[in-house]
């Protein structure tokens, strides 16, 4: 997101990974609905018809790290740091270590 020329350095926004994360879906207000063709008029929709529901979704596992180069890591080499240092404060510190 920036470089340093005469530091040296970069920040970057690095994707890590992926992670399932649980949304909790509900009505805030209860929506109304009308007839497909039009014709009719809106119409409140039953209570016992909406339910909240919680689902699984995929997020990225995230983070902003400061790197001691010019030269972030490529695909393969932040793969081969992910692979090796396994949880995302190991490979930040080894990211900001410029150990790649």
């Amino acid at each position: 997101i920036y470089v340093d020329p005469l530091q040296g350095k970069m920040r970057l926004w690095v994707t890590l990974g992926v992670r399932l994360t649980q949304l909790d879906t509900k009505f805030v207000k209860a929506p109304r609905i009308k007839p497909a063709n039009g014709e009719g008029e809106w119409q409140e929709v039953e209570s016992w018809k909406l339910a909240e529901a919680p689902f699984l979704i995929s997020v990225d596992e995230f983070a902003e790290v400061e790197v001691p180069t010019l030269s972030p890591p490529n695909r393969e080499e932040l793969r081969k740091l992910c692979d090796e240092h396994k949880t995302k404060e190991k490979i930040v510190e080894a990211l900001t270590a410029g150990n790649w």
